[in-house]
């Protein structure tokens, strides 16, 4: 031990006895499977320890290793993600999954959308991706679901977000098919998810008695000018395929990139026999944001901490000094960025009634750049002098995690542990001791319970949650959150996870145990793939100088599935000669050609889609053109609207070349491509819902193609030649009889 260690050290010996028990340990890091005492027994400092293991476990390498190195892979990169777990369950199973030995009930599964597969070698990496009508990857959660509020960093860029599970969590969702809403929807009892126990003490988190384990992380694009900005020395980074869904981009394409992402947010939530209602865990990287001025306003005020300082004297990454003396370009403190979409182009097509946000676009000019201060004050740990004592006196607020976070970044810095040394726990988050069910004697043992009902009943008591802090009017509240992830909001962890429930067909609720992805992420919309058909194609070419017009029907329906209340659009794309002019389509009604097309009420029409105005087209695939030839694609205008009551459409289709007559058109170059843009909204779509289907002049048309496949087959050129050759052989042995 070095000489400046020891006499720190020895120092510590002066201060109070509840600050000198911290030992932490980095070098040889286990997940602990349960708080290692009775909660008759437990501390404060028993909880935040038991969180600084659980963090400094799972960055480890290797189980019971050291944080990984710049080289390593720490074990929850290998884990699924929630996308991942629920889009590889349904049959048939999507494009796009990967997984391992093409067993897809195996944590380590991955699902890659269309355009994340257009990336070279897309396997190597992560998706930052979302599932279902949520955009969890850049929306921050609020009480009871999803706010539309995102964080924008000083550099401009929307934060990314992803939720990972541990191999037991996987297993479970796959046991109790938790993937399936048909599942969820005729349950009737809360669920129960896994629980660790304290008699396991090895570590792995695939071990059954590991328990329940899940991740959220906020990531901050660290790519290009920003990551010479930063010292990513000082950050875990991950190179990540960024996706973003058509309908949050300025052309209406989706995008996925690969991008140096850098991890700036960590909830960890881990259940637990002593502490069923989980033991949560929130760390952050200690350069986000200043403290906040004031404390966090107590009961009766609805807004959150609004209180950043005046200036600050170095940057921030969610509050740069540009901010300071109240620059245009910043937000309000701690309140969300004004919408980028000018346009008003970039909305969920399933919450319209929501401002959009553009992913491939930069802030909003005015008020577009969020300005953040931490809501309950937080200093962090010295990390230049160390070994440093633990603060004497503790803070106010979380006083212990103040003190295991000093006792960890000491041994970190010691040990040359980067970047980890740079990340500190905020607090973890516990139930009171007393109220839980005590624990029997041997040689009974604990149950795993679900204690949402037991010790909530429906209503959020504080009392029972820990750890608290005192608020503006002077009481004592439970707050914990995250500056990345509840920038916006006052934040109660255990609070707002235990009102996650769902209400079965019955109209029966019951509450899924602290977790939020049953209720957000599985969906009834589960293989509400549209099958799409094209009837038997008409013409006017009764003569090479007639106009050339071809009209077809074209009706559409979900597939073996029910249809939740959606918005939808139908796309149709037309490839023909590049030397032909645009046709000119008009939709009318499928009985009475002469009334306009009618959906739901409203009337509907197709209009050119400026994603894919001409050339080659990708909607939810490439769509590249043949030589010689081009794409016109279009969509439905308005939306469609889809219900139980109205999960069809009819159409009639009108296709014109205006100027040309049907000697100047060659009828097998023109083809069909339908589909809809689901697969941009529902991320575990089948790639199989859009058909390509040519076009004929002839007299005698393909047969109409079936609902139930997706696929219509094309007849070739040769193939169509060597029919008429039949045929016209055919006709000449016949003519040779008479």
């Amino acid at each position: 031990m070095n000489l400046k260690r020891f006499c720190i050290l020895a120092g510590l010996f002066l201060v109070p006895l509840v600050s000198i028990a911290q030992v932490c340990e980095v070098n040889s890091t286990n997940i602990p499977a349960d708080i290692p005492v009775p909660n008759a027994d437990a501390t404060a400092s028993t909880f935040q320890q038991f969180s600084w293991e659980n963090f400094l476990g799972i960055n480890a390498a290797v189980v019971g290793g050291p944080p990984a190195s710049k080289d390593q892979d720490p074990l929850w990169r290998s884990w699924s993600t929630v996308v991942d777990v629920l889009s590889c369950q349904v049959s048939p199973r999507p494009a796009g999954c990967e997984c391992l030995d093409g067993n897809c009930s195996e944590s380590g599964t991955r699902f890659y959308p269309g355009a994340c597969r257009a990336i070279p070698d897309f396997q190597n990496y992560r998706v930052l991706g979302q599932r279902g009508q949520f955009d969890d990857s850049f929306l921050e959660a609020e009480t009871n679901g999803l706010s539309n509020s995102p964080v924008l960093d000083r550099f401009g860029n929307f934060l990314r977000y992803e939720i990972l599970v541990s191999p037991v969590t996987y297993d479970t969702i796959i046991e109790q098919s938790l993937w399936d809403w048909d599942v969820l929807d005729a349950n009737e009892e809360n669920l129960n998810l896994a629980c660790g126990t304290a008699e396991y003490t090895g570590g792995d988190p695939a071990h059954p008695d590991m328990g329940d384990i899940q991740l959220k992380v906020a990531w901050l694009d660290a790519d290009d000018e920003v990551g010479e900005a930063l010292n990513l020395n000082h950050y875990y980074t991950d190179d990540l395929l960024v996706y973003t869904p058509a309908y949050r981009t300025t052309d209406g394409v989706e995008r996925c990139e690969l991008r140096t992402m850098a991890m700036v947010g960590m909830h960890i939530t881990h259940k637990t026999l002593r502490q069923p209602g989980r033991i949560w865990a929130t760390f952050e990287h200690r350069d986000l944001a200043p403290n906040c001025t004031e404390r966090m306003p107590g009961s009766g005020i609805t807004n959150t901490n609004m209180s950043c300082p005046s200036s600050v004297e170095e940057d921030f990454t969610l509050y740069g000094m540009q901010c300071n003396e109240d620059d245009p370009e910043c937000a309000a403190c701690n309140v969300t960025p004004e919408s980028n979409d000018d346009l008003d182009i970039c909305r969920n097509p399933t919450t319209p009634e929501l401002i959009g946000w553009c992913l491939d676009q930069g802030p909003a000019a005015i008020e577009g750049t969020s300005k953040l201060c931490r809501h309950v004050a937080v200093e962090p740990p010295e990390i230049e002098n160390v070994p440093a004592p633990i603060p004497n006196p503790l803070p106010d607020n979380y006083p212990q995690a103040a003190a295991w976070n000093q006792a960890c970044v000491n041994e970190l810095v010691i040990n040359d542990h980067k970047p980890w040394s740079h990340y500190m726990l905020i607090s973890g988050q516990w139930l009171e001791g007393d109220l839980l069910p005590p624990e029997p004697k041997p040689p009974a043992t604990l149950e795993c319970l679900n204690l949402v009902e037991d010790v909530f009943g429906g209503i959020v008591n504080p009392d029972v949650i820990q750890p608290k802090v005192e608020t503006s009017n002077g009481g004592m509240k439970p707050f914990l959150g995250n500056i990345t992830m509840e920038s916006y909001g006052k934040s109660n962890c255990i609070g707002c996870h235990s009102r996650g429930s769902i209400r079965n067909s019955e109209g029966e609720q019951y509450n899924t145990d602290f977790a939020y992805f049953p209720s957000l992420n599985v969906y009834r919309q589960d293989n509400n793939f549209m099958t799409h058909r094209v009837t038997r194609p008409t013409n006017m070419c009764e003569t090479p100088g007639f106009p050339a017009v071809l009209e077809f029907d074209l009706t559409g329906g979900a597939a073996g599935a029910r249809v939740a209340e959606q918005s939808m659009n139908v796309l149709l794309g037309i490839e023909f000669p590049e030397n032909l002019p645009d046709p000119e389509v008009s939709a009318t009604d499928f009985e009475d050609f002469s009334q306009r097309w009618t959906h739901n009420g409203q009337f509907t029409q197709f209009i050119p889609d400026p994603s894919c105005s001409s050339g080659s087209c990708e909607v939810d695939r490439a769509l590249p053109a043949e030589p010689g030839q081009r794409w016109l694609q279009l969509r439905t205008d308005p939306a469609l609207q889809f219900s139980p009551d109205v999960p069809l459409y009819r159409t009639h289709i009108i296709l014109d070349f205006p100027g040309l007559t049907c000697s100047d058109i060659n009828p097998l170059e023109i083809r069909l491509w339908v589909s809809d843009d689901s697969q941009s909204v529902y991320a575990n779509q089948v790639d199989s819902d859009n058909l390509a289907a040519t076009l004929y002049l002839l007299p005698e048309a393909p047969p109409p193609m079936d609902l139930d496949y997706p696929q219509v087959p094309t007849l070739s050129r040769n193939a169509l030649l060597a029919l008429m050759m039949v045929l016209l052989l055919l006709g000449l042995r016949e003519v040779r009889r008479f």
